[in-house]
């Protein structure tokens, strides 16, 4: 090889072996027994184990060597697990160095998940739909937003006071409503009880092992419309929806009802009805026999002018039932003259079992041998018996011989 190619690919291999002379050598590995260790100087003791994603929850190391696990731990140590986290809780913890086992990435001190009061809405009439937002903060930034979601949960109710004279005397409780994220909180809307009277309202959160609990105090008034569904006799009328205001405190150009009509087959058709003085009429055309749900919402402003929006009840439009098909009676066919003797054929079986049997059965006939009378035997006598005879059938005879 040439003189100037060798020096040609020395000059250029030159950079990476001086790179390589001078770049400091890899770390050695931890050891196992040195990863993942902290100390401890007092409690309370609260953090944040961020592990791989679907691995064992870790185990935590006293300074004694005694071993916490996420199903069997000290009753007073906290624990909640995920797929990938675990946040614990130790109110008094043993001073000294511990460490954590298992696929470790990072752990990071937890102060807790922070709920601050709700903001209650102020409803008044039964049915009404409000918006429900409760802020929260998580203040060590330990968790991600994502994580943090995971984490809490969110929900409200309400439960009936149980006063006599209220329209839900007896009423248990709604089903829970879940808040859903809405920026730095959660927000939920929903449909008050139809039914008045006076409520307690609550929020439940819990976020892993923290609880908390919101209540107010909530009457609800009747709804200040009526809404009524007459029941039509005339087949050729309409459906008819009407309202009726009845406070004279709420302006009767604020209502506005929006409906929806179901009418089967998957159509629907949506219908505006407002007031004219005080009463407001839906007019829908009816199908015998074919019956239609509405579902709506109401719009109004109360003496206040405050907008309030609230959800009907569902109704029924029951339509006038079809007229019912007389038939004429089907002519009478004649009767063949075979029928009269099918109930010779009915016993054909009977006959037949009765000629097996006689068939099958043995001969009852005994035969009658005639026999003639036996008559005693008669032996021959000698002449010297003088003509006495000796009956030997007798056995007596035998004796008076001799």
């Amino acid at each position: 090889m040439p003189v100037a190619r060798i020096r040609l690919l020395a000059l250029a291999l030159l950079p990476g072996l001086l790179w390589a002379a001078e770049a400091p050598p890899a770390p050695p590995e931890e050891p196992t027994f040195l990863r993942n260790l902290f100390h401890i100087d007092q409690g309370p003791f609260q953090q944040v184990f961020r592990r791989e994603p679907d691995t064992d929850a870790v185990i935590l190391v006293g300074p004694q060597g005694n071993k916490f696990y996420a199903e069997r731990h000290p009753k007073e140590v906290q624990w909640y697990s995920t797929d990938h986290l675990d946040i614990i809780r130790i109110p008094d913890p043993k001073p000294g160095p511990w460490q954590a086992l298992g696929e470790v990435q990072d752990h990071k001190d937890f102060a807790g998940v922070h709920f601050a009061e709700p903001r209650w809405p102020s409803p008044r009439y039964v049915g009404e739909q409000v918006q429900l937002c409760q802020s929260l903060a998580e203040p060590s930034g330990a968790l991600t937003q994502d994580e943090l979601h995971g984490l809490v949960q969110v929900s409200t109710f309400l439960t009936s006071a149980h006063l006599g004279e209220d329209d839900n005397f007896g009423f248990n409780s709604t089903p829970k409503t879940a808040l859903a994220p809405q920026g730095k909180g959660y927000c939920t809307t929903f449909a008050l009880p139809v039914l008045a009277g006076h409520y307690h309202w609550r929020v439940e959160d819990r976020a892993g092992f923290d609880k908390m609990s919101f209540g107010q105090d909530v009457e609800l008034k009747r709804l200040p419309i009526k809404v009524e569904v007459p029941t039509l006799d005339d087949p050729l009328a309409p459906h008819l929806y009407r309202l009726t205001l009845t406070d004279d405190s709420i302006p009767a150009d604020s209502v506005r009802a929006v409906l929806e009509l179901h009418l089967g087959n998957r159509q629907n058709a949506k219908r505006i009805v407002r007031l004219t003085g005080k009463v407001g009429e839906l007019r829908y055309p009816q199908t015998l026999g074919h019956n239609i749900s509405v579902t709506g919402i109401l719009n109004f402003e109360d003496s206040d002018g405050q907008a309030r929006t609230v959800k009907l009840a569902d109704q029924i439009l029951v339509a006038t039932p079809p007229p019912p098909v007389v038939r004429a009676p089907a002519p009478e066919q004649p009767k063949k003259a075979i029928f009269s003797w099918w109930w010779l054929l009915g016993l054909l079986p009977v006959v037949f079992a009765m000629f097996w049997w006689r068939m099958r059965a043995p001969s009852r006939q005994v035969d009658v041998v005639e026999k003639s009378p036996e008559r005693p035997e008669i032996q021959q006598q000698a002449s010297e018996n003088d003509g006495f005879l000796l009956d030997l059938s007798r056995p007596d005879d035998i004796d008076e011989k001799i």
